[in-house]
């Protein structure tokens, strides 16, 4: 992993090869940050590539856990597991159903605009 990939969206801390076990199927961020998820509304953007695999993205509005991303928390690992993505986010905004929106953005730079904004063509 990159040295980027090795730091905390949250918080900013660099918690270098730790940051792999936090991070598998889940977001960026070290775990001590995930309680503040709880309860919170989201959506789950899944974008499909080729080979089954997929890129998601969790956008969270609410101001409290908007982070160093401004509320969007990508991860292009490629996962092959999207089932296992949606339980670990239920599971963190602690929520029976979550909003998933599936796209087919190959690319997630969005030049400076929100995903939101980029998907509606704003």
């Amino acid at each position: 992993m990159a040295a980027i990939e090795k730091v905390c969206e949250m918080c900013g801390d660099y918690h270098g090869h730790a940051m792999y076990r936090y991070k598998y199927n889940h977001l960026q961020m070290c775990p001590k940050h995930r309680k503040d998820f709880r309860y919170k509304e989201a959506v789950l953007y899944l974008s499909t590539l080729e080979d089954n695999k997929f890129d998601y993205c969790l956008v969270v509005n609410d101001m409290t856990v908007q982070g160093n991303v401004n509320g969007q928390y990508f991860n292009t690992a490629c996962t092959v597991n999207y089932s296992s993505v949606i339980r670990k986010m239920r599971r963190l905004l602690r929520c029976r159903k979550l909003n998933i929106v599936k796209t087919n953005i190959f690319c997630w730079h969005m030049c400076g605009q929100t995903l939101e904004a980029y998907i509606n063509g704003k």
